[in-house]
């Protein structure tokens, strides 16, 4: 994620799990607006003046519904629709080709990381078109049933 404005140094490189919800209240901070009470994300604007700072704010993804990713500075947390689960230790796997979710040492990440997952995972929209593959379509038909 690219930004430049005024008060932000030029080429300066954040290493920092973001998300793109994050757009619009950065965007506030800059601009000197307030923040609207509705808006979940966090700012990176504190990360922007000082890309050292502690940043605890894991980014969270979404693909379709009831599945999420929750992104840390050292792992990538996964949980799907079935309740399976990925768990990858980017440290010492940042390729992410090893799932640690089974290993009993890992359960404390799991469970901290866990807590960032959405409480609420809203139905498809009924006049959605984003049908174009199978697993879209029984996911939008199981929930009209």
């Amino acid at each position: 994620m690219i930004f430049a404005g005024p008060g932000i140094p030029k080429k300066q490189r954040v290493d920092a799990p973001v998300e793109l919800f994050s757009i619009y209240p950065t965007l506030t901070d800059l601009a000197k607006l307030p923040h609207p009470q509705n808006i979940e994300a966090e700012s990176i604007y504190p990360l922007l003046k000082n890309p050292k700072s502690k940043w605890a704010t894991p980014a969270i993804t979404t693909w379709a519904r009831n599945n999420h990713a929750v992104v840390s500075q050292d792992y990538r947390y996964i949980r799907y629709e079935d309740g399976s689960e990925e768990l990858y230790d980017l440290a010492a796997d940042p390729n992410e080709w090893h799932n640690v979710a089974a290993d009993e040492k890992f359960a404390p990440v799991i469970s901290e990381l866990a807590q960032y997952l959405p409480k609420i995972n809203v139905k498809w929209a009924a006049a959605s078109r984003y049908d174009n593959n199978d697993y879209f379509r029984k996911q939008k038909a199981e929930q009209s049933e």
